[in-house]
């Protein structure tokens, strides 16, 4: 009784259902991420200047830049890993879930990071169009919108990037070390 998938491999109902376990419990981390983060406390807006403002954008790029770089390794210590004949099987279920929640939270962290670089430039657009005093809270760009006039901010989308990567080299972690002690 195997029944055919979208993409053409055959498995049977047990594995299926196995699969469609494993996606519930990636979408409920995702909603415990997004769940926590909505707890967290409204941010006030600081006051600075367009200098500081403008030396933030700077520094996030830099993060942004190096975090993406560090984000696209794990994908690919990950992808060494789960193919590598001589480490993952990919037959226990903690391995399994582990491993797909790993990829889905790094690479959900990969698609914020490039998110957050691709606003940059509107944010320091953002920043030279106000005619303010040297000080004053409209140059706190962690509290202005990511693109256009959406109610995501930017230190939003920073915080969900911090706990995606967070949650998925953790996950990653724990799949390296349950791999060392289901070895040793």
């Amino acid at each position: 009784m195997s029944e055919q998938l979208s993409l053409g491999v055959k498995l049977d109902q047990n594995t299926e259902m196995e699969w469609y376990c494993y996606l519930l419990g990636i979408v409920l981390s995702f909603a415990i991420v997004f769940t926590l983060i909505s707890f967290l406390p409204s941010p006030k807006k600081y006051i600075t200047s367009r200098d500081g403002a403008m030396q933030a954008i700077g520094l996030i790029q830099e993060w942004a830049k190096w975090v993406s770089g560090i984000q696209t390794l794990s994908i690919g210590g990950l992808a060494w890993f789960a193919f590598d004949d001589h480490c993952l099987t990919l037959n226990h279920c903690p391995e399994k879930f582990l491993a797909l929640l790993a990829f889905a939270m790094i690479g959900s962290a990969i698609f914020c990071s490039a998110w957050i670089l691709s606003s940059l430039p509107l944010q320091a657009m953002k920043i030279h169009n106000h005619l303010l005093g040297a000080f004053s809270p409209e140059y706190d760009i962690y509290e202005k919108s990511l693109l256009g006039n959406s109610k995501l901010t930017l230190g939003y989308c920073l915080t969900v990037n911090h706990w995606l990567w967070g949650v998925g080299l953790g996950s990653f972690g724990i799949l390296v070390i349950y791999h060392l002690l289901r070895t040793i």
